[in-house]
């Protein structure tokens, strides 16, 4: 599996996850949002990265319903 740029333009970037000669994933990253739109078969999805916490110290990664599937934090040093 590889991934391929397909585009990027102004503030959206577009990747595709390639295996052999069958596309299986794209990705539509938006920076001026923060977003990000993964379709797959017939599934599509939305995430958001957001920035929280005291001092804005971690990054949370949401779904498209607001639910916290994830988050990476940063240690000093």
């Amino acid at each position: 599996m590889k991934w391929v740029v397909a585009s990027i333009s102004g503030k959206q970037e577009t990747y595709e996850l390639w295996d052999e000669d069958k596309k299986k994933l794209t990705l539509d990253f938006h920076s001026s949002t923060n977003s990000a739109r993964i379709e797959s078969a017939d599934e599509k999805r939305v995430f958001m990265l957001r920035k929280e916490g005291f001092l804005r110290n971690k990054i949370i990664l949401r779904n498209e319903y607001g639910m916290k599937m994830g988050h990476l934090g940063f240690d000093k040093g």
